[in-house]
Formats: structure tokens, C-alpha cells, sequence
């Protein structure tokens, strides 16, 4: 049963936005910008075929995360065109999807976009790089979950996760639930939040894993970083030997290929065993096959991997998509690295 909590009304989720407003600071945001907002929040009623709708109170252009086909897409481009957003806050696996589009039909970048706000998801660097070559501009992230907390995010001069004291107080502990201390040791987050007393959180467990870095920003701020996310549990892998390993790498056989595959998505229902099910844009030959099989194996030894062909892969509630389907219960004590 999905966990269920309260927010303070009028409080909880004017903090929120005050946060990560001053997170988006950092690469220049102001509340009189102009955003396109690509993130499932889109109302659905009343749409009459309409893909977009206008928040006029913070100057938003929200566009549908669920219509976004070969045929509305060029829609979508003159929309934001037309807008002329100086941001774009999106879902990663979302505005992927229109980079493709733009990439492959060589379409120009949006003069008027200054940087690119991806959040709630993990960024993938393969998501990151193409998502730079495309709009050419700052691509910006930030960790934070709805139970609000933990919060840490990026900053104009590196890709450290500064996590933020004043939201709340973010801990990592490694499997035998002690504090990490070490550079580049893994940890789940732990955090107690500041900003809700109606329903507070004290030391939860989030079952997100994060990589502490002992380094210095050089943006000047004094807060501990992060050097990456790994995301929760549940986008680990269970090899033959039930350990966890990370999915991180996961991304390297399909994007080799990107140009023949619309969306795919990792199932695992057994230790070992790994189905990759492929929305294809056009066949794929045997020996393409192998190659996605092989670069899987490469990284993934302890591991047998299937590949199968679908119409589509399906989304979840607000429009995002899960790259791992993980229906193996998995706890962090089995976590190893991978070798």
C-alpha cells in the first residue's frame, strides 16, 4: 500500500516552490521568466484535442507529456517557438523525447531557451549529452522526492549535488546502517525535513542511494556534495548471485541504436534474468539484436537478457517513463559494486 501523508495547507508547498526557485537562481532563473512546463501536470479536463495550456499566473506554457507522437510533435516545436520560453523544466525521459525528434529532423534550438530545468529523474549522461547538443544550452538538475525532505542540486560551475542545510538534514548511511564518511562511498539517503510540522519525517529512510563527494565546489559555497544519484532501490539490478547492481550503465546497448528505437524499458522478474522490451521505429536486424545483447553483457556478465519487440511501452500516471520495471523485492544490505 502506497505510503500516505499530510502537508500543511497554505505552508508545505509555498516553501517548496520557494526552494527550488532559489535552486533555479543558479542558472539564472527569475519569476518574470517565461517556462515551458513538460512534467505531467497537465489538466486533462476539458482539453478538446487541445496538447497545451497557459498558466498565466507563472507565466507558464504546460504542455501534455502523453500526446507527444511523431505526428503532434511538430506541433509542439511551434508552440515553444512561438512562446519563447526563457526556460524549459521537464521530465529527463520526456524532453528526451522531443530532442530526438528535433535531432533527427534537424530542427534548430529555441534562441530564446536559456537552460534546461530536469527534475524528479534521474539525468542520465547520455540524456544530458543529447540533450546539450540539441538546445544548446545549461542542462540543470536537482534531487528531492514528495515526502520534501531532502533537497540538493546543481550549481553554475559543476554538476555536484549541493545539498541544501537549510531544507533539511540529509544523511547517508551504507548497508550496516553507518554513516558514510569516505569519498565515493554509496549510501542511502536518510533525511529529516524542515518544512512540514503537520506530518514531519524523522530520519527516513527514502531508499534512494547517493555517492558522497569530500571535494570543494568552486562556486564557494560551504555545503557537503553529492557527486551523483543512483535513484532508489527499485532501478537496481538482482544478479545470479543476489547482489544489486546498479542500472546506471544499462542505457549503452539501446543508445547505440537510438535512431530505430522510439522508447525501451528493462523488466526483471527474476535474479539474473532481464527482458528488454523495445518500442521499435523500424525492424531491427539479427545482428543489431546481438549487439544490444552483447553491450548488455559486456557491463552485466552475471546476467541472461532477452530482447523482445512491442507496440509501446507504457507510462506511468504523470507521464514519465520507467526505464526498469523491478518486481524483485531488494533491500540495500544486498547492494555490491559493480565489478
Amino acid at each position: 500500500i502506497p505510503l500516505g501523508f499530510y502537508w500543511e495547507r497554505g505552508v508545505t508547498s509555498l516553501k517548496e516552490h520557494a526552494f527550488i526557485r532559489a535552486l533555479w537562481d543558479r542558472v539564472g532563473y527569475r519569476i518574470r521568466d517565461r517556462c515551458v512546463v513538460l512534467r505531467g501536470n497537465f489538466d486533462q479536463s476539458g482539453r478538446k484535442g487541445k496538447f497545451w495550456r497557459y498558466d498565466p499566473l507563472n507565466k507558464s506554457l504546460i504542455l501534455s507529456c502523453v500526446d507527444m507522437t511523431n505526428e503532434l510533435l511538430p506541433n509542439y516545436v511551434a508552440k515553444i517557438r512561438e512562446f519563447r520560453p526563457n526556460f524549459i523544466q521537464a521530465y529527463p525521459s520526456v524532453i528526451a523525447i522531443l530532442a530526438r525528434f528535433m535531432k533527427k529532423n534537424s530542427v534548430k534550438p529555441f534562441p530564446s531557451v536559456e537552460a534546461l530545468l530536469c527534475g524528479s529523474e534521474n539525468l542520465y549522461p547520455w540524456q544530458r549529452e543529447l540533450l546539450e547538443e540539441v538546445f544548446q544550452c545549461k542542462v540543470y538538475t536537482w534531487y528531492g522526492h514528495r515526502e520534501r525532505t531532502a533537497l540538493a542540486g546543481e550549481c553554475e560551475k559543476s554538476t555536484y549535488y549541493h545539498i541544501q542545510p537549510e531544507y533539511g538534514i540529509m544523511e547517508l548511511i551504507n548497508k550496516h546502517e553507518n554513516a558514510v564518511t569516505n569519498k565515493d562511498e554509496l549510501g542511502e539517503i536518510v533525511a529529516t525535513g524542515f518544512n512540514n510540522f503537520i506530518c514531519p519525517f524523522i530520519r527516513y529512510r527514502t531508499m534512494d542511494l547517493a555517492i558522497l563527494s569530500n571535494a570543494k565546489c568552486k562556486c564557494g559555497r560551504d555545503y557537503v556534495l553529492l557527486s551523483k544519484t543512483e535513484g532508489k532501490l527499485q532501478y537496481f539490478f538482482v544478479d545470479k548471485t543476489g547482489s544489486l547492481i546498479t542500472s546506471f550503465y544499462s542505457d549503452e546497448g539501446p543508445q547505440s541504436l537510438a535512431d530505430k528505437i522510439e522508447a525501451y524499458q528493462y523488466v526483471q522478474n527474476k535474479p539474473g534474468k532481464v527482458l528488454l522490451n523495445i518500442c521499435a521505429k523500424s525492424e531491427f536486424s539479427n545482428s543489431e539484436i546481438g549487439s544490444v545483447k552483447r553491450t548488455f553483457l559486456d557491463f552485466y556478465p552475471r546476467f541472461d537478457i532477452e530482447v523482445e519487440f512491442v507496440d509501446q511501452i507504457p507510462r506511468t500516471e504523470s507521464g514519465k517513463f520507467k526505464f526498469l520495471v523491478q518486481k524483485l523485492p531488494i533491500e540495500f544490505g544486498d547492494f555490491a559494486q559493480r565489478k
